[in-house]
């Protein structure tokens, strides 16, 4: 019970994130016309700050949930670790954006006054993601302790703060600069309310935890194996989304627009097996610290079984209701028909292959990013060979989903090999524990 409680606040909280970001982008575009260019200009880059905010995030679960003792050294040097890099990596990045991006606008095919507001836009949101890190790594520890509820009320009154700023913002003409303006006071404040709710975000960020600043360095190395992985599994998405948008341009133009769309729906489903991977790791590293050999064996089995149990429903409503949730989310009729034709085709795959980005995720968080990062190259890579080996055969957008559906599909190769191997090593443990005793 506690670990479906554990997964639905997980899931809660990344949801009302990702719905937040999808409203904020329609309430800023009603108010300012040339909003939609910028943030669509914007989006790899923001991408790649939310990528980077996120890896530094994850690194706090798999330490905090190993130790039961909240003011133990290794997770007060964690923490400090995790929030010096953020300080040195957002701030490098604040000041690159204020300083050369001015200087290259010769790159960017945009008008100078819109060019001016992107890179407003780019330097404020890349101070901001500083607070929105802090802020994410805190949160996570709560996650990471089981304080769920907690954790869920601050994300959720974060959003929807956010929300409500933003839209007093753009009514006031501050076009896209009401993102950051609105993600820093909403940060503020739900810090604030964490660190008054929370006695546990009180231990973690207790005055003694700036003497831990000194031992930086043992930690920066373990924490390093960490981010970096995972951030490296971020830029490899980016550029497999980059490449499947230009593969879908080959086809039609209403197939390449229908992509943004159901792209929201299937990254919904993926979130729910995200979810269940992290809730997932932290029961894994509680048994990891305790020894316990004979549950870390089914560990990869469970997570598999409970995504499964949880995407099936899901995933069944979108096949049956495929055109209903497209002329929801799409008033053009071809571009619809596209979206309708893509959920119908890719439901039944895509059970595996969010079961698969669960697992990933799930690996990450219990120290085990860099193998986590092999598999996703080695998948990503494949598939990329795999739709440029059979594309010429594809003459229309239906082929290619059913392509790529069977590249999803794929993803199972590596589901079954990881439980194959965890299931052996952790055996092989369970068997020298028996020995030594």
């Amino acid at each position: 019970m506690k670990q479906i409680v554990s997964t639905l606040s997980i899931f809660a909280s990344s949801s009302s994130t990702f719905v937040t970001q999808l409203l904020a982008v329609w309430i800023i575009c009603q108010e300012d016309q040339r909003a939609l260019l910028i943030l669509t200009v914007f989006m790899p880059f923001g991408f790649t700050l939310s990528s980077l905010s996120d890896a530094l995030r994850a690194g706090a679960l798999p330490v905090v949930s190993s130790h039961e003792d909240t003011k133990s050294n290794e997770v007060h040097g964690a923490l400090a670790t995790l929030l010096a890099m953020a300080v040195g990596v957002f701030g490098a990045l604040s000041a690159i954006a204020w300083g050369a991006l001015p200087m290259l606008r010769s790159y960017f095919d945009l008008p100078i006054v819109t060019y001016l507001d992107f890179v407003d836009l780019l330097t404020a949101m890349a101070g901001a993601f500083l607070l929105i890190t802090f802020s994410s790594v805190l949160t996570t520890c709560l996650f990471a302790k089981e304080k769920n509820a907690t954790a869920t009320s601050i994300v959720v009154i974060a959003n929807v703060l956010q929300l409500s700023l933003i839209y007093l913002f753009a009514k006031q003409g501050h076009g896209v600069m009401s993102m950051p303006y609105a993600a820093v006071c909403s940060t503020l404040v739900s810090m604030a309310v964490a660190l008054t709710l929370s006695p546990t975000l009180r231990e973690l960020l207790a005055p003694r935890m700036m003497h831990y600043f000194g031992a930086m360095r043992s930690q920066f190395k373990q924490l390093l194996t960490i981010v970096v992985p995972i951030f490296s599994s971020y830029l490899l998405l980016i550029a497999w989304l980059f490449y499947i948008t230009y593969v879908l341009l080959q086809y039609s133009d209403a197939a390449a627009s229908a992509f943004p769309l159901y792209s929201r729906v299937q990254n919904i489903i993926i979130m729910l097996s995200i979810a269940v991977g992290v809730s997932q790791a932290i029961r894994f590293n509680k048994h990891s610290a305790e020894y316990d050999y004979s549950m870390l064996k089914n560990s990869v089995t469970q997570f598999v079984t409970h995504s499964l149990l949880y995407q099936i429903p899901v995933l069944l409503a979108v096949f049956i209701f495929s055109e209903q949730i497209a002329q929801w989310l799409i008033n053009e009729p071809s571009v619809a028909a596209e979206c309708a034709e893509y959920l119908r085709i890719i439901a039944p795959a895509l059970l595996v292959l969010s079961t698969y980005v669960g697992m990933t995720v799930f690996m990450e968080q219990t120290f085990r990013s860099r193998r986590a990062f092999i598999y996703n190259f080695l998948y990503l890579g494949g598939e990329v060979v795999l739709i440029e080996l059979v594309r010429p055969y594809c003459t229309t957008s239906t082929e290619l989903y059913t392509l790529l559906a069977v590249a999803f599909f794929a993803s199972a190769i590596f589901i079954l090999f990881e439980i194959g191997r965890s299931r052996y090593e952790y055996h092989l443990m369970q068997k020298m524990q028996s020995v030594t005793l």
